[in-house]
């Protein structure tokens, strides 16, 4: 009875330190022999619950630690992996040791603390090989790395905290199929395309759709949209930067998301090293002053009344405070008391700007440019529970023939290409602009 219990207590003990370290990726790149012609279901089969497609196309497979299965790489808690796929065989896995957005904010000493960890698990798994040195500047924000080639694989540790106030931003370890490594930190992040072949990248359905189908990127619960949609269309461009790096450029929040504002200006700052140029078509101004809100709020209110739907006077959501003689508007509240067919019947008025609006779809589609598109999400949208907020999607294609866009949001599987008529879209319109490449000379 005594050998049986101990039996029992040593399997618990098992399962709890199995639970708590949870899964190993080393004896995945211990067999560098067939690494590379693994598919992703045997992934997948190897660690059961970990990893998901985040795309129909089957081109990325992603583990991140919200699915709260803690995944180590060399004894290193791994906060997301990506695995890029072409033709069914991996080309890259992508490691995030640490990242600011999924992770808690950590000291400077202790991420150069996780770098020393990391350098030394990499030596030990190339041990014959003399790293070379990397770095880059793109913006305000300097890239550090170190590179290993092999006849098996090539790997790259890179890393960068914010100069301004020494933030750890990320620390990644990148496990390239062999010679595939970018040459330079600055070379992997430019975009690398021509006119023909984002020519060759639309598609034509018989219904009368015209799109493309972008690289899937999944933001997962953090406030990434817009460094998200902007890393998805610069890897449609051939780019492999990443929503970190974006993220860090544009000083994103994970909580509270991107100011539209710093991102662009980042982008224009940084859009010859990245290979693109900005221009923006599109920029609402209803909630720019107060006097823009006031006169957006008279608007919504005129056909609010025409639709005998509920107005919303702005006396009755301002506070006075006489002592310290000041007036709040509580637009938070306002804001949530929007109704999708008023915003619509407001947005109409504007015939010349909707008219712009279809028209900057359609050129940018038919030259192979996705749209990079901010709107307004109003509670109970789509007959969901949620409050007011604003979202980044990208509209990658149209259908003339149903007078529809087609768009796609960075959530992952499932995302990839949804519909929505062109006047609802032009209703919570809030920003469009465009990222186009600086076409190279065709091969």
């Amino acid at each position: 009875m005594k050998i049986l219990r101990d039996s029992i207590t040593l399997l618990v003990l098992a399962f709890l330190t199995l639970a708590s370290t949870g899964a190993e990726l080393d004896s995945l790149f211990n067999d560098r022999a067939t690494l590379w012609e693994k598919s992703g279901d045997e992934i997948s089969a190897a660690f059961p619950g970990y990893f998901r497609w985040t795309d129909i196309q089957k081109a990325q497979l992603r583990y991140n630690i919200e699915s709260n299965k803690p995944l180590t790489f060399f004894g290193l808690p791994v906060q997301e992996a990506v695995v890029h796929f072409e033709n069914g065989k991996p080309t890259l896995f992508s490691l995030s040791i640490y990242n600011r957005g999924d992770g808690q904010p950590i000291s400077d000493d202790n991420f150069e603390a996780l770098q020393k960890k990391l350098w030394k698990q990499l030596s030990a798994y190339l041990p014959n090989l003399r790293p070379t040195r990397m770095t880059s500047r793109l913006g305000d924000a300097r890239i550090y790395g170190y590179a290993w080639r092999s006849g098996e694989l090539d790997l790259l540790m890179r890393w960068s905290s914010s100069d301004r106030k020494k933030i750890p931003e990320y620390l990644y370890a990148d496990i390239y199929a062999p010679g595939t490594l970018p040459g330079s930190l600055r070379s992997a992040v430019k975009t690398d395309t021509n006119r023909e072949e984002l020519a060759n990248k639309i598609k034509s359905d018989p219904d009368g759709s015209r799109y493309m189908l972008l690289p899937m990127v999944d933001q997962g619960q953090k406030g990434y949209c817009v460094a998200a949609t902007v890393e998805r269309v610069l890897r449609f461009y051939g780019s492999s930067v990443d929503q970190h790096l974006i993220a860090q450029l544009a000083q994103s929040d994970a909580d509270r998301g991107t100011n539209l504002n710093k991102a662009v200006a980042a982008l224009e700052d940084v859009e010859q090293k990245l290979g693109i140029r900005y221009k923006g078509c599109y920029s609402f101004e209803g909630f720019d002053t107060f006097k823009d809100f006031e006169r957006f709020i008279d608007d919504y209110n005129d056909a609010a009344k025409r639709q005998k739907r509920t107005t919303i006077p702005l006396k009755d959501h301002i506070t006075v405070n006489r002592r310290q003689r000041t007036k709040t508007l509580d637009v938070h509240t306002i804001l949530n008391a929007l109704e999708m067919p008023v915003v619509n019947a407001v947005r109409q008025r504007d015939k010349r700007a909707f008219r712009q609006f279809v028209e900057d779809i359609r050129e940018n589609i038919d030259k192979g440019y996705p749209l990079c598109w901010g709107t307004m999400v109003l509670a109970g949208q789509n007959g969901e529970a949620g409050t007011f907020g604003m979202h980044e999607r990208i509209i990658n294609g149209y259908n003339p023939r149903t007078n529809q866009i087609i768009y796609t949001d960075s959530w992952g599987f499932g995302h990839e290409k949804k519909m929505m008529k062109m006047d609802e879209a032009w209703a919570i319109t809030v920003n469009l602009f465009v990222l186009i490449p600086r076409n190279r000379p065709v091969r």
